[in-house]
């Protein structure tokens, strides 16, 4: 599986995304602290990767001795690329470049902002592709209605302070999902204001990712946390 893997920085992966309409097309963001690696792509599920561009640069490391990260700190990993297949469009959430996208498939990359910043996650809204969302560490959640164009961010007043993961779903009753040392939130108004899940039933952690599914207009959560045990799912 690591076929065409040439440097070992390579081997630190933060992201795997697949796309949603090129069957066995697999995207990966790789690096150790924002140095060594930059975006692979295999075209036969896994089997073999070639590096696409070393622009975006992410962190399948440890982040210990990193200003701005809190140490020790979870991996920089997640839900850090995302795939407009539509308008052929891939967004990336790199360690402390920004928020990039890439309008010729990985090849070359534009910065939409947030630099400077350490993302944890972006999520595409399944309803517009054209708004996207992103959580720097420890600076709430940001959203653009126009990540084709110039991508302006705004930070979003309501949101959770820090945010580990973010999690768009469609259809009326899903919305956006956040997970973070504060717990589990759900948006169903585009990020303008937030409600807390499971009160009662959620233990305190340190939720740090989140995935979930839509069937029969029904929502199924998962939610992880970094402290193990017999909660941490």
């Amino acid at each position: 599986a690591n076929s065409g893997v040439r440097d070992e920085r390579q081997l630190s992966v933060a992201s795997i995304a697949f796309s949603p309409t090129v069957a066995g097309k697999v995207y990966a963001g790789v690096g150790d602290k924002g140095a060594g690696g930059g975006l692979l792509v295999s075209m036969d599920a896994g089997r073999s990767w070639t590096v696409r561009s070393t622009v975006p640069q992410f962190s399948g490391t440890a982040n210990g001795g990193v200003v701005g990260v809190p140490s020790p700190h979870p991996r920089s990993t997640g839900n850090l690329i995302a795939v407009d297949d539509a308008r052929g469009l891939v967004y990336a959430a790199t360690f402390d470049d920004g928020l990039m996208r890439s309008d010729d498939d990985g090849a070359t990359w534009t910065t939409l902002g947030l630099a400077g910043t350490h993302l944890r996650s972006i999520a595409l809204d399944p309803e517009d592709p054209s708004v996207l969302y992103a959580a720097p560490y420890g600076d709430g959640v940001y959203r653009t209605t126009d990540g084709p164009g110039t991508g302006s961010f705004a930070k979003l007043a309501g949101a959770p302070g820090t945010v580990e993961e973010l999690l768009a779903l469609p259809g009326p009753n899903a919305g956006l999902y956040a997970v973070g040392p504060g717990g589990v939130f759900r948006s169903t108004d585009r990020g303008d204001s937030w409600t807390a899940l499971g009160s009662g039933s959620l233990p305190s952690a340190g939720w740090a990712a989140i995935d979930g599914s839509v069937a029969c207009e029904e929502v199924v959560l998962y939610a992880a946390s970094a402290s193990g045990g017999a909660g941490s799912v």
